[in-house]
């Protein structure tokens, strides 16, 4: 079982590499241009646009967090400039050399923003021999680096839980504030934040999820007992954990669930099946929401966004957003690829990058949609990550 995960993720990083692509310019700029940009309800909102270098394709190659954008510049090099004066931009990170599957030679980066705070983290060396890494960086060009790679991260008061990515995930990790590493937490007879299917050739192989949300002292994580993992998801619960009294409890022990999020004082969780439930924080009585098929959703308001279903051997790729009661996509011929990459919520406002299957190139169109369903089309082709901050509407484009 083990060797077969340790090959099937060599494969899904060589396949990332490979597809990265090297550039050149080391430099970025802002623009605040509405051409190209299809308004349908958001009215005035202000979009501002930001130009980095074309260095790979197919990553994360930016993100914005607490005033700042963050950006893979030429040579491994991590740059951070202030939204509001984008041409002060300063290197903050410089990835490690010594990648034999990338084409410059530097670790692949993703960058992202967890909960507010901007994360960098990078895999180095082979899939099964590599080591991955997590990096938080600072607004004041400061970083905390690790050698794990998380996935997640929420904070209680003055504690940081996160889940690992990457094999193996057997607990939660955890600090208190002010401490410099992450130590183990939970129950070790669990595997955290990933779950075990079986394959299309009969084996068995694990399958991360990144879920994870905290309401006051409890945390809410995908979990099973390592003595149940078998070739079916069987074993896979919802588990709530109090981090007062370590108190771990499987929540709606009849459901085997794949993804879950929680909105406004409910917790909405899928099946293996793709049925969509919903259930009162803290009641046991649960509702089915949709009879419609669901992968990867999204709560907004009193809209529910959603890729549609096919088999649980599917990670959500290539797949159009739909909104939860209307039979057509919300951008026609246009899908969400790895939405965990391409999609986040922040200040109310869901934003996805999505794939044109009509170009005959490599093109993106950005989609921002409010609480109450109203939404901007962003045209530009060459888009790399759209989020809202501070009421603004930012678009990181690449270099043409």
């Amino acid at each position: 079982m083990k060797k077969f995960s340790n090959l099937l993720m060599f494969f899904c990083i060589v396949a990332i590499l490979s597809a990265c692509i090297k550039s050149m310019g080391t430099g970025y700029k802002q623009e605040s241009d509405s051409n190209q940009v299809m308004q349908m309800d958001l009215g005035s909102m202000d979009i501002q646009r930001i130009v980095i270098p074309k260095i790979r394709d197919y990553c994360n190659i930016s993100t914005i967090a607490e005033g700042y954008v963050y950006y893979l510049g030429d040579k491994g090099a991590i740059y951070q400039a202030p939204i509001d004066n984008v041409n002060d931009a300063k290197v903050v990170f410089q990835l490690p050399s010594g990648n034999m599957y990338s084409d410059d030679g530097y670790a692949v980066p993703w960058l992202t923003t967890i909960n507010g705070m901007a994360v960098l983290k990078y895999h180095l060396g082979s899939a099964s021999m590599g080591a991955y890494y997590s990096v938080k960086l600072f607004p004041d060009g400061s970083y905390e680096e690790s050698d794990r790679s998380f996935s997640n991260i929420v904070q209680i008061d003055n504690v940081f839980v996160a889940l690992e990515s990457g094999y193996p995930n057997h607990a939660f990790n955890i600090k208190h504030k002010g401490e410099k590493e992450f130590s183990p937490y939970g129950n070790p007879g669990y595997i955290y934040g990933m779950y075990v299917i079986e394959d299309k050739s009969g084996g068995t192989s694990f399958k991360p999820n990144s879920d994870l949300a905290a309401v006051g002292n409890d945390v809410y994580v995908i979990a099973q007992k390592c003595e149940e993992i078998s070739d079916t998801p069987n074993g896979v619960g919802l588990y709530r954990i109090n981090i007062k009294t370590n108190e771990m409890k499987r929540i709606f022990p009849d459901h085997q669930v794949k993804h879950f999020k929680i909105y406004d004082g409910y917790i909405y969780f899928t099946d293996f099946s793709g049925l969509l439930y919903k259930a009162e924080i803290g009641k046991d009585s649960v509702v089915k929401v949709s009879d419609v098929a669901i992968n990867i959703f999204y709560v907004l308001g009193e809209n529910i966004y959603y890729t549609p279903f096919a088999s649980i051997y599917q990670s959500g790729n290539n797949q159009e957003l739909f909104r939860l009661g209307d039979d057509t996509p919300i951008v026609s011929r246009c899908v969400l690829e790895t939405p965990e990459m391409n999609a986040n919520i922040n200040e109310g406002f869901l934003c996805c990058r999505l794939f044109d299957l009509d170009s005959d190139i490599l093109q993106h169109r950005g989609i921002v949609i409010g609480e109450s369903g109203e939404s901007v089309v962003l045209e530009d082709p060459n888009i790399e990550y759209i989020t809202v901050y501070d009421g603004v509407i930012y678009e990181v484009l690449s270099e043409k």
